[in-house]
């Protein structure tokens, strides 16, 4: 597996790509999940609660499912304990979901803009996290009515 070296660390990317490379659900387990969504989520739902944090596994299935309905997980895990893979899975969330005000920030067109690659990134910095965490909840409460 691709390691994270130090330099990577101050970075959010925009896709899991660096570090799971090898992770691919087939078509044939894709279609299972998505016939099943409702209740693979309240699974992971089950899970990240006992568990106390959101795995790999957990991460990667919430955005192939793309369960937006997640991100207040999300968020209360953002409060317990800083991730950078689930910044990343808001910023994915929001661009699946077509968020027009996160598709107007300089985020959104450093990492998946024209210009973007595989390994777009933005910096840490508290006000990236910031914005990416309030736009996510404005972006599920928008879409929770």
């Amino acid at each position: 597996m691709f390691r994270i070296t130090k330099e990577d660390e101050p970075q959010l990317y925009g896709t899991f790509y660096r570090k799971y490379r090898e992770f691919v659900w087939s078509d044939r387990q894709l279609n299972a999940l998505k016939q099943h969504r409702d209740t693979i989520f309240h699974l992971l739902d089950n899970v990240i609660s006992k568990d106390g944090f959101i795995g790999t596994n957990a991460l990667l299935t919430m955005e192939s499912l793309n369960v937006r309905e997640g991100i207040p997980i999300v968020l209360d895990q953002l409060d317990k304990k800083e991730n950078n893979d689930l910044y990343t899975l808001l910023m994915l969330l929001m661009r699946k979901g077509d968020y027009a005000k996160f598709k107007k920030t300089t985020i959104y067109e450093e990492i998946y803009g024209p210009e973007s690659h595989i390994r777009s990134a933005i910096d840490n910095s508290q006000e990236n996290r910031d914005l990416i965490r309030n736009m996510a909840k404005s972006f599920f409460e928008q879409n929770d009515k």
